[in-house]
Parts: C-alpha cells; structure tokens; sequence
C-alpha cells in the first residue's frame, strides 16, 4: 500500500507541474497546442489519482473486514 501511495504522491506532483504549465499558457492572449496537450495531461493524471485512490480504499477496507472476521473467527488480533 506505501508503494501506491507513493506512486500516486508522485502523480499529483506531475499534475501540479501540467497544472502550473497551464497557468502560464492561459495568461497569453492565445491559444497553443501545447497548452491542449497539458490540459489532456491534466485530465489524465486526475482520472489516474482518483482511480488508484479509489482501488487503496476498497482494498483497505477489504484489509479491515478479513481482519475483522479473522479475530471474530479465531481470536487473533495479528
């Protein structure tokens, strides 16, 4: 779990960077190509954090129900 954590860390430090490309993109008058590609990106990298987001907490709260029915089941708190 700390390695999806991470890996998602590191996502959303990208899309803080596609995030700050795109700023300085909309403050010139016009529109480039480039800032189309960093705003795709940008779309990106969200779907990508709130889906990796999503799948740690459905397994965390897998983890707490095995664990749950584990000491239900035999007493072992471990």
């Amino acid at each position: 779990m700390k390695e999806m954590a991470q890996i998602v860390n590191t996502l959303k430090e990208e899309l803080k960077n596609q995030g700050d490309i795109v700023a300085k993109y909309e403050q010139s008058d016009y529109e480039e190509e480039g800032e189309w590609i960093a705003q795709g990106w940008c779309e990106a990298l969200a779907f990508a954090i709130k889906q990796i987001e999503e799948a740690m907490e459905q397994s965390q709260k897998v983890e707490a129900v095995n664990s749950m029915t584990n000491y239900l089941l035999t007493g072992d708190r471990g």
